[in-house]
């Protein structure tokens, strides 16, 4: 008997571009399952507050999305915690729903 068909989010990647002014981040998240994903919602904290949520459509099986997480943030001379969440309020059902965040930190002088 085979397993049922589930999508799988994983974020393969985060970019964040440090500066004097941050002001954006890209992500690439793949649907390593078995089934196209629905709809659900990226989240970006930064240093464990909420920047930014956006909405994401179907990614089909194998499938990447790179989205573009936009936020202001002037940081100060200090290690920053980025984190990016997809599905974040759980909506999808997953194979793996232990695998969805990626977490970059940059210390910035």
């Amino acid at each position: 008997m085979s397993s049922p068909k589930k999508p799988d989010l994983v974020i393969s990647e985060i970019t964040v571009k440090p500066g004097p002014l941050v002001s954006g981040l890209s992500c690439m998240a793949r649907n390593s399952g078995t089934d196209s994903l629905t709809p659900c919602k990226v989240l970006l904290l930064i240093d464990g507050k909420i920047q930014a949520t956006v909405p994401i459509n179907a990614i089909a099986p194998g499938g990447l999305m790179e989205g573009n997480l936009g936020y202001l943030l002037t940081p100060t001379q200090d290690l920053h915690t980025f984190e990016v969440k997809v599905d974040s309020d759980n909506t999808v059902v997953e194979s793996d729903e232990n695998n969805n965040s990626k977490i970059v930190q940059l210390n910035f002088k």
